[in-house]
């Protein structure tokens, strides 16, 4: 079984407020794709985690906990993943905190995930070409070279000169090679954006819970955040909650 004939098997339960014959089948399911492929299972745990928490089966409360159970097991079955599945996984377990942990395992959780999604940010920020400018866009279509006397994006037979031709190929493949590369670092700079905000929203309401431990998040911060002023931002967050709070 792959990962589009168990989303065909499990689709027609979408709609459906049987959770229990839902959970069923998903086990089913995952427990299947699991042995077979990991990255099918990631792929059908995430659209499983985006079935739960997009549609109400009448049980919010136990469809999070659900969520945070599937996308907790994917991320245990590999450390360390490609980054886009590894960082919406993550953005999954923002539920713990309104479902609640087991109290004497909610520290080393809300621990285990502070440092894992800060490790997948520097990850993230490690692979971004700070040099690269994304305002040096890759041509829609190359151009043929001077004395060709052809427009842009004609096709290489319709040069007869071998030398021109040649040129004309080492320019496609060029420009071919700048728009993979464009579409890459335009990715990365997106993902840091989007989930950069919810790592820290995430670890700042998970460490405002008690038992409070702002060293600890101090020490994970400095392992992993090398921005100065993010860091301050989030202890900042976490102490005026606290405040709060108490």
């Amino acid at each position: 079984m792959d990962y589009e004939q168990a989303v065909r098997v499990l689709e027609p339960l979408r709609y459906s407020e049987d959770l229990q014959a839902v959970r069923t089948e998903i086990e089913a399911l995952l427990l299947h794709l699991n042995a077979a492929c990991l990255d099918e299972y990631l792929r059908f745990t995430i659209y499983v985690c985006e079935m739960l928490t997009s549609h109400d089966f009448r049980d919010y409360r136990r469809q999070i906990l659900l969520v945070d159970e599937y996308a907790t097991s994917a991320l245990e079955r590999t450390p360390e993943t490609r980054l886009e599945p590894e960082l919406l996984l993550l953005s999954f377990l923002q539920g713990d905190i309104e479902s609640g942990a087991p109290e004497a395992d909610w520290p080393n959780v809300r621990r285990e995930r502070a440092t894992r999604w800060f490790r997948a940010l520097k990850r993230l920020d490690k692979q971004i070409d700070k040099t690269f400018d994304l305002d040096d866009l890759p041509w829609l279509s190359e151009a043929p070279p001077p004395g060709a006397n052809l427009p842009p994006g004609i096709a290489v037979d319709h040069i007869g000169d071998p030398a021109l031709r040649g040129e004309y190929e080492a320019r496609i493949e060029n420009n071919r090679k700048k728009a993979e590369i464009y579409i890459v670092q335009w990715k990365l700079r997106q993902l840091l954006e989007e989930y950069t905000p919810r790592a820290d929203e995430y670890v700042s309401r998970a460490y405002a819970q008690p038992p409070y431990a702002v060293t600890e998040l101090q020490q994970i911060l400095m392992e992993n955040v090398p921005d100065d002023t993010r860091r301050a931002a989030i202890i900042d967050a976490v102490e005026n909650e606290i405040s709060v709070g108490r």
